[in-house]
């Protein structure tokens, strides 16, 4: 009879003991799943950021000279969380917009206006290099990334 009791009692604390495994597991797998989001997230921010200061110094150089067409090379991550992706101008439907796009799960979107100039950006871009191009043309007045 005691014996049954000692079986029971160590079943008891296994099945415990595998719900708080379990739950530990399901945690950690959510917390790593949302950081990598976060951090994606944030390198796709950094990503339109650079691509905007790019396009700020695109204008100074229109301004202030008179070419046919001004091009600049912008350094960004190859990579975002080991994903590829994809920068892409929104053109007529959405004049200034600019968005990053994670390929893959999860998929990320983020999206930047450009209120300080009224050139529409054109085309899209996978970064595989690390380096976007910006390409101004004077005479249609749109950007163009390559």
């Amino acid at each position: 009879m005691r014996a049954q009791y000692n079986l029971v009692a160590f079943l008891f604390l296994l099945t415990i003991a595998v719900v708080i495994v379990g739950g530990v597991f399901w945690m950690f797998t959510n917390f790593r799943s949302s950081a990598a989001q976060n951090a994606g997230a944030l390198l796709l921010e950094n990503s339109l950021s650079k691509i905007e200061q790019g396009i700020l110094e695109l204008k100074y150089m229109s301004e202030n000279s008179e070419t046919r067409n001004i091009s600049l090379t912008v350094q960004v991550p190859s990579r975002i969380s080991n994903q590829n992706y994809q920068i892409a101008g929104l053109g007529n439907s959405s004049p200034g917009f600019i968005e990053a796009r994670v390929i893959g799960s999860p998929s990320i979107v983020k999206q930047k206006n450009i209120t300080f100039w009224n050139a529409p950006v054109f085309g899209a871009v996978q970064p595989d290099n690390g380096e976007v191009m910006l390409v101004y043309l004077p005479t249609e007045n749109k950007i163009v990334l390559k």
